[in-house]
């Protein structure tokens, strides 16, 4: 089930932006001229403007990213339509995490693609671990049917989400 565009905002890192900023703003021009009602407004105001620029650079990189259409490895491919149809936004080969193949920046978690060979594996999982980083695996024999990649997608990143 899709989301409305009006949702998607409200549930999203502007909306929470916007709402700390107003907030910080209220607080600093409000009656009372309490100095650490100013200092709180200033730190949220602050912490605001922070995080629209992080998101700002975020959907950035999305756009920046590869679409399905451009991604010429088959499996990868498969995946990223399948993120695209399902209005995941993706930033496909990340440059901060070149050993992964995606990385979904809504849900702060990596994706990892292992066709027939994945000797690599035990070595990314420690890696993984050591940098304490969120990590949804794909294996090739559950890329196909469309069902199974998202019946095993879906409960592979709610379990990575509910980590801490």
């Amino acid at each position: 089930m899709k989301e409305s565009k009006l949702s998607s905002f409200m549930n999203g890192s502007i909306f929470r932006s916007l709402v700390l900023f107003l907030m910080g703003l209220a607080l600093v021009i409000g009656k009372e001229n309490l100095l650490t009602s100013q200092e709180v407004g200033g730190v949220l105001i602050g912490l605001s403007i922070l995080s629209l620029i992080g998101e700002f650079w975020t959907s950035y990189r999305v756009k920046k990213s590869k679409k399905s259409g451009d991604i010429t490895d088959l499996a990868h491919n498969q995946i990223a339509a399948y993120l695209e149809n399902n209005n995941i936004k993706y930033i496909y080969k990340p440059k901060d995490e070149k050993l992964l193949d995606f990385f979904l920046p809504q849900y702060g978690v990596y994706v990892k693609y292992w066709g027939k060979e994945f000797s690599e594996r035990e070595k990314l999982i420690k890696y993984a671990k050591r940098k304490e980083i969120k990590l949804v695996e794909i294996f090739y024999d559950k890329l196909n049917p469309i069902s199974l990649l998202h019946s095993s997608f879906m409960k592979k990143l709610s379990e990575q989400l509910k980590k801490k």
